[in-house]
């Protein structure tokens, strides 16, 4: 009797690091543009999101705010812990970021004539 539940508890360990647990495409955000500036979330690396604001007619960067940072478990697969941006638009002066897992954040955001990092 102990063989058999020693057996099921060794599949029960072993079968999740087995299973070949790849990360779906990432997801391709659209720029948004207000006031004169261009807000972009570049993918690097799935461990830090981030935001970039360009001048909207120079194309030049202004800034650049990393938003949240993911700690990478050592045992698991890198790539299905990743998280990234998946969704950006203004509402009432601020710049709403949603990440794949559903959370959002926002930024305050300035004219273009004070364009600088947010704090």
């Amino acid at each position: 009797m102990k063989r058999p539940l020693l057996a099921a508890l060794i599949v029960a360990v072993l079968l999740p690091l087995a299973i070949d647990a790849k990360r779906a495409v990432i997801p391709e955000v659209p720029p948004v543009t207000f006031e004169g500036i261009t807000y972009k979330a570049p993918h690097d690396n799935g461990r830090i999101g981030y935001i970039e604001a360009y001048d909207a007619s120079t194309g030049n960067k202004l800034w650049k705010k990393t938003i949240f940072r993911i700690f990478i478990w050592p045992f698991m697969e890198e790539d299905v812990q990743w998280v990234f941006i998946t969704e950006l638009r203004i509402e009432n002066n601020k710049l709403v970021i949603v990440d794949e897992n559903g959370k959002t954040y926002s930024l305050r955001l300035k004219k273009a004539s004070k364009a600088r990092a947010p704090a």
